[in-house]
């Protein structure tokens, strides 16, 4: 939860600062499938800011990793822009990148009208996390979840409204998402 929005997210290990999914000597992704947000980098689309004059654009810019530049000189540089028009245009990976990015952010709005449209009839509420490791159960609190009972006690015009907004998968999902807590205490 962040502020009064919910925003759906992959728990990725059961103690703070430790990613189960990260290789601990390398820092390289060691999971079967690459989220959205690592597969960007090392681009990024940052916040829309108002400019010297006040007024603020709506469309959020490309950002890369100030790591990730490097000199042209440099075995396997890629240019970001084509110089040769009138108009600089992005390239190669970086292209690519902002193509994928745009399709990103389109589906985090509607993700996030998902998830009000959810909150809006009840269903999400606090959750408590139980994973068993080898040292025993674990309990994660701070998370939220689908009621299961609420939606099944949800009345036919609500099931209609999350059905019109397409939210009924992703509360199914989640749902289903819970039995994958085993694999997290047996890595």
């Amino acid at each position: 939860k962040q502020g009064e929005t919910f925003q759906l997210v992959a728990l990725l290990g059961i103690e703070q600062g430790k990613n189960l999914y990260v290789h601990p000597e390398n820092g390289r992704w060691i999971g079967d499938y690459v989220p959205a947000a690592l597969r960007g980098r090392p681009f990024t689309l940052g916040k829309p800011q108002a400019s010297g004059d006040g007024a603020t654009t709506q469309d959020p810019a490309l950002c890369i990793e100030k790591q990730a530049l490097t000199d042209l000189e440099t075995p396997a540089a890629e240019p970001l822009f084509d110089t040769q028009g009138e108009r600089p245009e992005l390239t190669g990976k970086a292209a690519e990148s902002l193509s994928f990015l745009h399709q990103r952010h389109q589906g985090l709005v509607a993700t996030q009208q998902v998830t009000n449209a959810l909150a809006n009839v009840g269903l999400i509420t606090q959750w408590q996390a139980v994973v068993n490791t080898e040292e025993g159960p674990r309990r994660l609190a701070g998370f939220y979840a689908i009621s299961e009972s609420a939606l099944k006690n949800l009345d036919a015009d609500a099931l209609r409204h999350l059905h019109q907004q397409q939210a009924l998968p992703v509360a199914y999902a989640q749902l289903l998402s819970t039995a994958r807590l085993k694999g997290l205490g047996q890595r």
